[in-house]
């Protein structure tokens, strides 16, 4: 208790941070505010009385309620922008834009909103989908008209971690002006001249990777690029992180202890560098962050002989909240600062396992990058489903290339604003750096299971790992007892090793041991996962958006045998892109036809990461064991003239007894060629074509096929009317049990050949 109250930052911050935990959950009135203030001042009140503190201890008490309402009021909405419906929004753009095929993302801080007979000041943060256009930057002050809604329930958790609660989707995006003042203007050019810089001394992919790690322009990379971090556990070093800020730091000290410098010298010059550095990254969320931290750090080391780092650790995540409260729930400062704790409490014990002849400087980075991951290893679980299983010999290999190229990089990107002369030779030894860190990547991503797609822990061993890892940080950074301090690192170290050996073996102790049929609950859209118990893993379709990435992530599913895309409209093919580049993709199939709009950007990514693609139609047949799939439609010729929607691949699947029906989007064309063919419709389940819209099922049709189950995917509440009334009559006239994703959530069906049960979520 001593060792707590010895430290009243450490405790204010510490309840601050329970404030905001409390007001993230629920933004209270003030009379709540007061009734949560009350029994941490009776307790503190008492403990200063007790153990005769401070008075200055009774202060304290304000961080919880004070905590609570500066969460609070950012994490909820206190006035709306508007009301669902089409809108014209005017913002200022606050991120860098993100291109994706024809769309631009844009992040706006709102000024002005016309929605229906309105138009005036709205204040508020906005997500924005508009059409390309290259020239936006961040600064620029916009006109974006589209629908005006609610985003989706996954991504609505993200955007509440930025203070937004609404979406424009579909939108375009008029530039008006620049809102940036003259400095902005001059950081600004700074940037995109630094990154034009790095790109004609070092063109080509390591130039990217050179731009990333010094600029963070993780948005700007190709997906082939970017994948090979992701799978070896270093993404981090292409986005800004804290994970940089700290390399560079120890880059610094460990030049002037070469050099011998007095000790406080370093810790100077870094000073000038950090600010520099966030500078060139253009203040980026991340990046602001950890540069608020750095700096508390440095400053709190500058200012004492002792190294207070309970206190120092305190600070920083203090100074850093009090700036941006959502801070909290953002994954790049949950990781920066559970690392840093981490590095903090467990490496001096660690560095002691090691006899002193080995080589420090080794044994050093090896347990850095243990410590990190002790700290951070159920959020990389949970936020990322993938244990990279050569994590610890790549951040092993690239600490020190990193902590060489930033300098160096920095070093040249500032002297080639005096003169480029001056610069290059620098920018292309750090270039020389980036490719032999690239290629290093590339060959351990390549490795046999170096990476592994992993579900979600199971909730009694994430809490216990949790628990054991506050117990430890609580331990080993407030008391200094070295037994305490032992057993805390080797039992942390033990449950470690346990709960990465449990996530990197669940698909052998929980293996598919019958057919499983998933329809997975992507709003307006389709995404089916069929899994067979010989392991063979299909995916038809994907869905809009991200549910099917994170649906598959949740489950563990490491490989996608065959991706079927139906027909090329949004409500299938958007969510195959983040598919494609998380999982590994045997084949994917597509109907015959010319590649336009979004499905020329799939055959582009496609491309980019290498993935083989090729038409089916009519006839293409799947063996998978016990399991066949055979596609009923479209036919190769005499259907040129058919609407996308009727063009859809039509699959049976059959395994056993089982057959299911996927229909994609078919109408009445589509449906009437199945029946003149003479085909043999029936099924035991039918997924309703185009998302139960009265064009999708006719009672001929459903005789056909006559089905004891039917499945509709569609979006709650959307703006097309599905599932229609005539389609849900005529299910429920021919006593057919209907589900809905919109209602039931995910939806799935398991069968061993024979017998069929279907499951929901909801």
């Amino acid at each position: 208790m001593n060792a707590l109250l010895g430290r009243p930052l450490f405790l204010f911050t510490v309840l601050w941070v329970v404030g905001e935990l409390l007001g993230w959950f629920l933004f209270p009135s003030w009379l709540v505010l007061l009734l949560a203030g009350l029994p941490p001042l009776l307790l503190l009140f008492f403990l200063v009385r007790r153990f005769r503190l401070s008075w200055l201890f009774l202060l304290i008490a304000l961080a919880l309620p004070l905590g609570l309402w500066h969460c609070g009021s950012q994490a909820h909405e206190l006035t709306p922008l508007g009301v669902e419906g089409p809108a014209t929004v005017i913002g200022e753009i606050i991120e860098d834009p993100q291109v994706e095929g024809d769309r631009t993302s844009l992040f706006l801080r709102v000024f002005w909103v016309e929605q229906g007979s309105f138009r005036g000041d709205r204040t508020g943060l906005l997500y924005a989908q508009a059409w390309q256009s290259p020239t936006l930057q961040r600064g620029d002050m916009v006109r974006v008209k589209g629908k005006l809604d609610r985003p989706e329930e996954g991504f609505a958790s993200y955007l509440r971690t930025k203070g937004a609660f609404w979406s424009l989707r579909s939108g375009k995006a008029e530039r008006l002006g620049s809102a940036l003042t003259p400095l902005g203007h001059a950081l600004l050019a700074g940037q995109r001249g630094a990154e034009a810089e790095v790109m004609q001394v070092v063109p080509g992919p390591s130039g990217q990777i050179l731009a990333g790690i010094l600029m963070g322009r993780v948005s700007a990379l190709d997906p082939s690029l970017e994948r090979p971090y992701r799978e070896t556990g270093t993404a981090h070093i292409l986005a800004a992180s804290g994970i940089n800020v700290s390399l560079l730091l120890a880059f610094l000290l460990l030049v002037g202890g070469w050099l011998r410098l007095p000790r406080k010298l370093p810790l100077l010059l870094a000073i000038p560098l950090v600010l520099l550095y966030a500078t060139l990254c253009g203040w980026l969320p991340s990046i602001s962050r950890a540069a608020v931290m750095g700096l508390v750090g440095i400053l709190a080391i500058l200012s004492t002989r002792e190294r207070d780092y309970p206190t120092t650790l305190a600070l920083a995540a203090l100074a850093v909240l009090a700036l941006q409260p959502l801070a909290l729930f953002a994954l790049d400062f949950q990781l920066s600062f559970l690392a840093t704790a981490a590095l903090f409490a467990f490496l001096p014990e660690m560095q002691t396992w090691l006899p002193g002849r080995f080589p420090r400087w080794l044994s050093g980075a090896f347990f850095v990058t243990l410590a990190a991951q002790l700290g951070c290893l159920p959020l990389f679980a949970s936020a990322f489903h993938m244990l990279s299983l050569v994590a610890p010999l790549a951040n092993l290999l690239m600490a020190p290339l990193v902590a060489a190229i930033l300098p160096l990089g920095l070093a040249g990107v500032t002297l080639a604003a005096i003169h480029p002369f001056l610069g290059q030779p620098l920018l292309w030894l750090a270039g020389q750096g980036s490719w032999l860190m690239d290629q290093t990547m590339r060959g351990l991503a390549s490795l046999p299971f170096s990476h592994l797609v992993t579900p979600s822990a199971p909730a009694w061993l994430e809490t216990l790992y949790w628990l054991l890892l506050g117990l430890s940080l609580a331990l080993l950074l407030l008391y200094r007892d070295p037994r305490s301090r032992r057993w805390a690192t080797v039992g942390l170290v033990a449950l470690f090793l346990f709960f990465f050996s449990w996530q990197a073996a669940s698909s052998l102790l929980f293996p598919v041991r019958q057919l499983e049929v998933h329809f997975i609950d992507v709003g307006q859209g389709d995404a089916i996962l069929l899994r067979t118990p010989q392991g063979v893993n299909i995916l038809w379709d994907g869905g809009p958006g991200e549910a099917c990435r994170r649906y598959l992530e949740e489950l563990g599913v490491n490989r996608l045998d065959l991706v079927f895309l139906s027909h090329p409209h949004a409500d299938h093919l958007r969510g195959l892109l983040p598919v494609l580049e998380k999982f590994s993709i045997g084949r994917l199939l597509i109907g015959e036809g010319v590649a336009k709009g979004e499905e020329k950007e799939l055959l582009a990514q496609l491309e980019a990461l290498g993935v083989p693609w090729q038409t089916v139609g009519e006839g293409f047949q799947v063996q998978a064991g016990p399991a066949e799939m055979t596609l009923l439609g479209p036919p190769p010729e005499g259907a040129v003239s058919w609407s996308a929607n009727d063009r859809s691949l039509v699959g049976q699947f059959s395994f056993g007894q089982t057959t299911l029906l996927l229909t994609g989007d078919i109408e009445a064309e589509g449906r009437q060629n199945l029946e003149q063919e003479g085909i043999d419709l029936q099924a035991t389940v039918l997924k309703v074509p185009h998302h139960g819209s009265a064009s999708g099922l006719d009672s001929a049709f459903l005789a056909a096929v006559d089905p004891d189950w039917a499945v509709i995917s569609v979006g709650a509440e959307n703006s097309y009317g599905h599932p229609s009334f005539s389609t849900l009559a005529l299910l429920e006239e021919q006593g057919v049990v209907t589900y809905l994703t919109s209602v039931n959530g995910n939806i799935i069906l398991e069968s061993d050949g024979a017998t069929v049960t279907i499951r929901s979520e909801r």
